[in-house]
């Protein structure tokens, strides 16, 4: 499902992973917008060959060159490694997984919005 952002991320483009094999923090990737501007706290999913998605934070802000390629730093360390090519979701991340455990909570603040939270483990 969509992970729900809270601002816009921008018109990223179709960014993808730039090269195989990459481990840790940083994620190289190419096909952005040209120098697109991400900010620290975005939201990104990687999309696996078989179409499993895993979400990451954006450590840190940057701007893409004018070619559209970037370093992303990345939180948290990505959990295998991608294919050259897999897709990156900048403008509309998706969340994959399960609800963990039997616990919901919920509240009500004064300005009436209802803020329902709920843990969800990634099927890695």
């Amino acid at each position: 499902m969509p992970y729900p952002l809270f601002v816009s991320q921008g018109l990223p483009n179709a960014p993808v992973v730039d090269g195989a094999g990459q481990a840790g923090t940083t994620l190289a990737v190419r096909g952005l917008t040209p120098n697109y501007s991400f900010r620290e706290g975005w939201w990104l999913s990687i999309e696996s060959a078989t179409g499993q998605h895993f979400l990451h934070n954006v450590a840190a802000g940057g701007i893409a060159s004018s070619g559209g390629s970037a370093q992303l730093s990345i939180w948290p360390p990505l959990r295998r490694p991608f294919a050259d090519g897999d897709k990156v979701h900048l403008g509309k991340p998706m969340i994959e997984g399960l609800p963990e455990g039997d616990e919901t909570s919920w509240q009500i603040p004064v300005n009436g919005l209802v803020a329902v939270a709920v843990t969800i483990r990634e099927q890695a």
